[in-house]
């Protein structure tokens, strides 16, 4: 009889709190809507949010349920392509009128056509204005500027002749208006110089006709700042030679038959980069016969 009792207590109190909860929701004319009804981001990038917008007084909260379709041409699947962080947001009475649903982008190593999915979502306390939004994954791999964008492994020799393997990032510029796009790539690297991390610009080009292209390292330009005392700061530079030349150290590739960049990248055995300030005149490292190695190869 105890255990009776004892469930039935138990089923009581999830109905109080059950009912409880349903009391908290909105009980206002609020409305929720998407704020775009389309979207085509890349598919390097990372995270992206949908807005949701929401409007009108709230007394309670407001509970958004995301929902996630595949388009009717040339889809893109959830989970593969991309990922979804939440599928319920819960909007407090006091908040802010804007949210976001966070989508994951998944970045391949494929040429491959632009990708599509519809989000949409439902509510609990607010009425729905424009509840779904079209997303197009749009491909970067069909852009050879933009397939230098990954880890990859500096392999040359120290200033001690002594074998080096420097992971360095490369980046690229993403939005095809940006004065860099298909001109500068961005390199970064933690370990040419010891508790120092260098940033510096790469020279891009490419010949659609000869399917041939250059990489440079850019010189002369500051790529970092060492602190030595509260009164000592170096600027670091690089330069081509050690009379601090600052002829950029580039190099051809040939696209693949494939279509994909080479996954090394060989310089002239006697290029060398001087990591020095020109100022104090005080070199931090110098590289010579040096190769760039994708990381994924």
């Amino acid at each position: 009889m105890k255990y009776i009792k004892l469930f039935l207590l138990v089923a009581l109190v999830g109905v109080f709190v059950s009912c409880s909860s349903d009391d908290d929701n909105n009980t206002t004319d609020a409305v929720v809507s998407l704020s775009n009804t389309s979207m085509s981001p890349k598919e390097n990038a990372g995270f992206f949010n949908i807005p949701i917008e929401v409007k009108g007084d709230r007394n309670g909260l407001i509970k958004v349920f995301v929902k996630a379709t595949p388009a009717t041409e040339n889809p893109a699947e959830e989970d593969v392509h991309y990922l979804i962080t939440s599928k319920e947001i819960l909007i407090p009475a006091n908040a802010d009128t804007t949210f976001n649903i966070e989508v994951k982008t998944v970045d391949d190593r494929l040429i491959n056509v632009d990708r599509g999915f519809l989000v949409s979502i439902t509510a609990e306390g607010a009425e729905v204005e424009n509840a779904t939004t079209s997303i197009v994954l749009r491909d970067n791999d069909n852009s050879i500027y933009e397939q230098f964008a990954d880890q990859w492994t500096l392999q040359c020799l120290d200033g001690n002749g002594t074998p080096m393997n420097a992971k360095v990032t490369i980046t690229s510029a993403t939005d095809e208006t940006d004065r860099d796009y298909n001109k500068i790539l961005y390199g970064t690297s933690s370990a040419i110089i010891s508790g120092i991390t260098c940033n510096w610009n790469f020279e891009f080009s490419y010949d659609p006709v000869t399917k041939k292209g250059t990489l440079g390292f850019v010189m002369g330009e500051k790529v970092a700042e060492y602190k030595a005392s509260e009164t000592e700061t170096y600027t670091i530079k690089m330069y081509s030679s050690w009379g601090l030349d600052t002829e950029n150290v580039t190099t051809t590739w040939k696209l693949g038959d494939d279509g994909y960049i080479p996954d090394e990248i060989v310089f002239d055995p006697s290029s060398e980069i001087i990591f020095a300030d020109p100022i104090a005149l005080i070199a931090f490292e110098a590289i010579s016969e040096i190769k760039l190695v994708r990381k994924s190869k």
